[in-house]
C-alpha cells in the first residue's frame, strides 16, 4: 500500500482476508484512515474489496466503505464460480 503513493490503476483489489480469528489484514488496514484513502483514491474505474463483509464492516473507517459498496450474495458468488474457468491441473505459468 505504501508503495502506491502517487500511482493509479484502473482496478484496485483491497484484500482484507477472511473472517474468523485471523483479523490481521483488517486490523492493519483500519489502523489509520489514510490507508483506506490510499486504496480508494488509487482506483480509476473499479475498487474491489475481497474479504468477509461482516468481519470488516465493523472496523473503524470501513463502516463508511461498507455502506457504499454492494455486497455480493452467496448465490451471486456461486454463479461467478460457474462462469470461471477450471483450475489448471498443472498450475498456471506466466510466459
Amino acid at each position: 500500500m505504501h508503495t502506491t503513493q502517487g500511482k493509479e490503476a484502473d482496478v484496485v483489489l483491497l484484500v482484507l482476508g477472511a473472517g474468523g480469528e485471523k483479523a490481521g489484514p483488517r486490523v492493519w488496514a483500519a489502523s489509520a484512515p489514510n490507508l483506506l484513502n490510499v486504496a480508494v483514491s488509487r482506483a480509476r474505474r473499479r475498487l474491489f474489496v475481497v474479504g468477509d463483509h461482516d468481519a470488516w464492516r465493523g472496523h473503524q473507517h470501513f463502516d463508511v466503505l461498507a455502506r457504499q459498496l454492494p455486497c455480493i450474495s452467496e448465490a451471486e458468488q456461486a454463479a461467478m464460480r460457474e462462469l470461471a474457468p477450471p483450475v489448471l491441473a498443472e498450475g498456471c505459468r506466466c510466459r
